[in-house]
């Protein structure tokens, strides 16, 4: 069977397991490089797939200069792929994936977004403002905020479902939102202001796009117009992810109600997404220094 044809038969697969788009996108953009490298072989059907080729492939990845998490998701798709074709019969060599090798990931450094730049961004938005566009941003900061929702997430909330929407999460699963009601007040102000019949709860609201439903990109487009107007550095939605889990780690919110919160399913992942601010670290110095305090005192 022809490679391509197979792939096509694979992406209908993920969208029946309710895979998140994001990651069929992924996988058909990683899928489609490796086919180029077997193009380049001349090779054209899934039964052509050798070691000698996957090996290539990840070779040509290196001097691509692909970073590691980058290529780690590439050889998941073609690991998924491959199981897909053996599972089809396209493929006879049950140990085919076994070329493809394990990719190190560097351990995730938390990125929230500083305390004083955080600091500077609620005084510009919490103050309720005239326009539509400064309304939505608004809302759309701290809900995001607040739920530690990821970009995917939050844009699939509806004006009919936002105060505890049931989202589609990262890996096909369903997850219910936390929105606390103060979230809810600023995105009740923005949804006030407007005039249209969209079921979206995100719209945008420039020229082009106007009253279509949000994208990533225009969602960062906000971030970098609010950062540039506030002087600040550009954060991410995901910084603000990072920066949800830190503010609740920072009130000693646990890490298994932290990681409910984020959509995981075990505390390992919050040491990623959370980083331990000045006040946590002076309670453990002053936690161990109390184990020396009273001897010294006496002394």
């Amino acid at each position: 069977m022809k490679v391509t044809e197979l792939l096509n038969d694979f992406e209908r697969s993920l969208r029946r397991r309710d895979l998140s788009p994001n990651t069929i996108e992924a996988y058909h953009w990683a899928l489609h490089d490796l086919i180029r490298t077997m193009t380049l072989e001349f090779l054209f059907d899934v039964s052509d797939l050798t070691r000698d080729v996957l090996e290539q492939w990840q070779d040509s990845q290196l001097r691509r200069g692909w970073v590691p998490r980058t290529r780690g998701l590439a050889v998941t798709a073609a690991r998924q792929f491959i199981r897909y074709a053996i599972d089809k019969e396209y493929i006879v060599d049950p140990k085919l994936e076994g070329a493809l090798a394990k990719v190190k990931q560097p351990e995730p450094e938390p990125h929230p977004i500083p305390e004083a730049d955080l600091a500077k961004i609620k005084a510009y938005l919490l103050p309720k403002p005239s326009s539509l566009v400064a309304l939505r941003d608004r809302a759309l900061f701290f809900y995001v905020l607040a739920t530690g929702g990821r970009v995917s997430e939050i844009l699939q909330a509806r004006i009919d479902d936002y105060e505890a929407p049931s989202v589609i999460q990262k890996g096909g699963s369903r997850k219910t939102l936390g929105v606390p009601t103060e979230a809810v007040t600023l995105v009740r102000d923005y949804l006030a202001a407007r005039t249209d019949d969209r079921s979206e709860l995100w719209i945008a609201l420039n020229k082009a796009s106007y009253l279509r439903p949000m994208t990533p990109a225009q969602v960062r487009k906000v971030w970098h117009r609010l950062s540039t107007q506030l002087s600040l550095t550009y954060w991410t939605t995901h910084a603000i992810r990072h920066t949800c889990a830190t503010e609740l780690l920072a009130e000693e919110v646990p890490h298994l109600v932290i990681a409910e919160h984020l959509g995981h399913h075990g505390v390992a992942t919050i040491a990623n997404y959370a980083k331990v601010g000045d006040k946590g670290r002076q309670r453990v110095l002053s936690v161990m220094g109390g184990h020396m305090r009273s001897g010294i005192l006496q002394s």
